[in-house]
């Protein structure tokens, strides 16, 4: 247990120092999150650390048990230091800035990674196995929960405050759906030629990519939220990570177990093209981590056994009971974390031109009062619900004001061909469909009250795919 909390070190250091070098998770002025600003001795002694704890977990569960307990002293000692005066002694700040006059907050949100990490070195270090266990698990939870900071101002015309939400968030929102579109088209590819033909690194770079690109705009939408930004980045390793070992294993052991099964799927494989169709559906109105991964296991070994391809059906059974019971564990802590905060499921719209025949066609638009002229304040619910919600009031007539206090939005189109400058929307950026050759997913800038306009007066043959609701 102890090398593994060790090696779990490793990583995480490590990572934080891939980090450091991604530009579109920094501010303008280089800061990581808005916070953290990284020089080459902040990367040589993560990188250090890195190394420290890789080497005492090759070593053996003394050296990692070691490890723990001197690197979470030094890291806890220079977190306090921090918090307590504005600056550390592990990148030499006491010596260089001395005592700093801080917000307590900013310092908090500063010294936390330190705070965090060694406390849970700590806990780890100095105690028996079965409490090890809890401060690996308590780790992991306290990583992805990390303090907020750089909330943009919302606009001051929304009748509802506690409605009111970063209008960044519109254009953050995208990257997690881009990993909602990728298990789409796992589930279209699987099924049509097999799990080893799909583009794992394609979907890695589509993230990153739209990560990348959405990031610079929110930037020109007021100041993005820090927990928005870390979760964004813990979702992308995570599922780089997923992509690239699943990937590695389809690619060849899966194929080799394909090859030997021959053109006609086995009851294994067909259950398993059944979950990701569902899983895929399922993720257009529910956080993945609400899956139920370990039904799907039991669902699994309940299906007849292929006896003609015992290969192919032992190999199924064992990688994917193997995939989605880690899947299931993972959730768990997800929705730990999650519950410490839990999303908002309604949203609020002023709509202009609503009537008693467009409430009657959805009972999901609930109208909170009239606000004189034809306009009205309206609750939704959101995600993929919104999305259907704004596509039938527009071609009801319907014009759309304001959303959730905010006068802008993302909106993506599936187009066959380039989209031409509409109405002067602004193109954020333009995919191509994996699963539908010479069709391209394309990302929208637009302004809310053009919103409506917009998806009455698309060109034959295009879709109007999502409204990203902040």
């Amino acid at each position: 247990m102890m090398r593994r909390i060790a090696w779990t070190y490793a990583a995480a250091l490590t990572g934080v120092t891939v980090l450091g070098w991604l530009p579109w998770l920094a501010d303008s002025s280089g800061r990581l999150f808005g916070v953290f600003r990284l020089t080459w001795y902040n990367d040589a002694l993560h990188l250090a650390s890195a190394a420290w704890a890789a080497g005492a977990a090759l070593s053996g569960a003394r050296s990692s048990r070691l490890f723990l307990r001197v690197f979470g002293g030094l890291y806890l000692l220079d977190g306090s230091l921090g918090l307590a005066i504005g600056s550390g002694y592990l990148d030499l700040g006491v010596l260089i800035n001395g005592l700093q006059h801080l917000a307590w907050r900013f310092k908090l949100e500063a010294n936390a990674p330190h705070l965090i990490l060694g406390s849970a070195a700590l806990a780890a270090g100095f105690a028996g196995r079965p409490r090890a266990r809890h401060a690996a698990a308590a780790l992991l939870i306290m990583l992805a929960v990390c303090p907020s900071a750089g909330q943009a101002e919302p606009a001051q015309d929304t009748p509802d405050p506690q409605y009111r939400r970063p209008e960044s968030n519109t254009y953050l929102s995208y990257p997690e759906w881009s990993i909602v579109y990728a298990y789409e088209d796992f589930a279209v590819v699987s099924t049509t030629r097999g799990e080893s033909r799909f583009d794992y690194l394609g979907s890695i770079g589509a993230f990153w990519n739209s990560l990348h690109q959405v990031t610079l705009v929110a930037a020109s939408h007021g100041a993005e939220p820090l927990d928005e930004r870390a979760m964004l980045a813990i979702i992308g390793v995570s599922f780089t990570g997923e992509m690239l070992a699943k990937g590695a294993y389809e690619t060849t052991i899966g194929r080799l177990a394909e090859s030997l099964r021959g053109p006609v799927p086995t009851a294994e494989d067909l259950y398993a093209q059944h979950m990701a169709s569902d899983y895929a559906q399922f993720l257009h109105q529910v956080p993945w981590y609400q899956y139920p991964f370990l039904s799907k296991v039991r669902g699994l070994w309940q299906v007849r056994f292929t006896a003609d391809k015992p290969v192919r059906a032992v190999e199924r059974r064992l990688a994917l009971t193997l995939e989605w019971t880690f899947k299931s564990l993972y959730a768990q802590a997800m929705r730990a974390v999650a519950g410490l905060s839990p999303a908002d499921l309604r949203i609020q719209t002023i709509v202009r031109g609503l009537n008693a025949q467009d409430l009657a066609l959805d009972t999901n638009v609930h109208v909170m009062r009239a606000l004189g002229g034809g306009v009205s304040l309206v609750e939704t619910p959101r995600y993929e619900a919104y999305t259907a919600i704004v596509a039938e009031l527009s071609a009801q007539g319907c014009d759309f004001i304001e959303i959730a206090g905010n006068r802008s939005v993302l909106v993506t189109v599936l187009a066959p061909r380039a989209v031409p400058d509409m109405l002067g929307v602004h193109t954020i950026f333009s995919t191509d469909l994996q699963t539908r050759p010479g069709w391209r997913r394309v990302g929208l800038d637009v302004t809310v009250p053009q919103l409506a306009t917009l998806v009455r007066n698309l060109p034959s043959g295009f879709v109007f795919e999502h409204v990203y609701d902040y």
